[in-house]
C-alpha cells in the first residue's frame, strides 16, 4: 500500500508481527523500534526498522528519541509494558513536552515545562 507523507509518521516500540501486518494495512509511515534479533526479519521483509536495547538505560537513553525526531517520526506507540516508558520519554522529545521535574530538599515538587 502507499504510505501517505501527509498523515502522521509512527514509531512502533516493540515486536510483534500481528501489530506489524495492522499497521503496514494503514496508509500512514512507520518504523519499528525493535531488539537487534529482528534486524534480518526486516531487511528480508522490507520492514522499516531501528535497531534498539529497551532492557538497557545508559547515557544514549535520549539518543533514539533524537533520531526518531530527527526522522519526522509524530508519535511513540508501544506495544508492550516495558516500552511504556520509553514511548512516554521520547514522545516528550516528539512532542517537545519535556516536564523536568524539582524535587531538591523540599517535600513538595515543582514541575516546569522546557
Amino acid at each position: 500500500m502507499t504510505k501517505d507523507n501527509s498523515k502522521g509518521y509512527v514509531a512502533i516500540l516493540g515486536w510483534s508481527l500481528s501489530a506489524i501486518e495492522a499497521i503496514d494495512r494503514f496508509d500512514r509511515r512507520y518504523v519499528i523500534v525493535a531488539p537487534e534479533w529482528a534486524q534480518t526479519y526486516c531487511q528480508e521483509h522490507n520492514i522499516p526498522y531501528i535497531p534498539w536495547n529497551f532492557e538497557r538505560l545508559n547515557d544514549r537513553s535520549m539518543e533514539i528519541a533524537q533520531q526518531l525526531k530527527d526522522m519526522g517520526v509524530d508519535v511513540a506507540i508501544p506495544l508492550f509494558e516495558e516500552t511504556v516508558e520509553w514511548a512516554g520519554a521520547i514522545n516528550s522529545v516528539l512532542l517537545d513536552s519535556l516536564i523536568i521535574h524539582d524535587c531538591s530538599g523540599n517535600r513538595s515538587c515543582s514541575a516546569t515545562r522546557r
